[in-house]
């Protein structure tokens, strides 16, 4: 059976984009709160144990500014994905 070429529901596409910034909105608010630094988590170069930061980094923001301004372009590029690319 081919694959569907019909656009995904609108619904459908934002579902993931909306929880995964749920998710990194709610890990900034958290280090914030309990005045934590996940920096160590990040990509450390030329570090072994920096090569956790692959997995973790985009879960990680400098800053509220930081979180802000990536968080509008992720959502509209995630969704404009999932909705024209089922």
């Amino acid at each position: 059976m081919a694959p569907s070429t019909s656009p995904a529901s609108f619904p459908e596409a934002i579902k993931f984009p909306f929880f995964f910034l749920i998710l990194i909105w709610t890990i900034q608010f958290l280090e914030n709160l309990l005045q934590i630094d996940l920096g160590f988590l990040g990509i450390l170069p030329r570090e072994l144990s920096g090569l956790k930061g692959i997995i973790f980094a985009p879960l990680l923001h400098g800053g509220w500014n930081h979180l802000i301004s990536n968080s509008v372009p992720f959502l509209v590029l995630s969704v404009m994905t999932l909705y024209f690319y089922p």
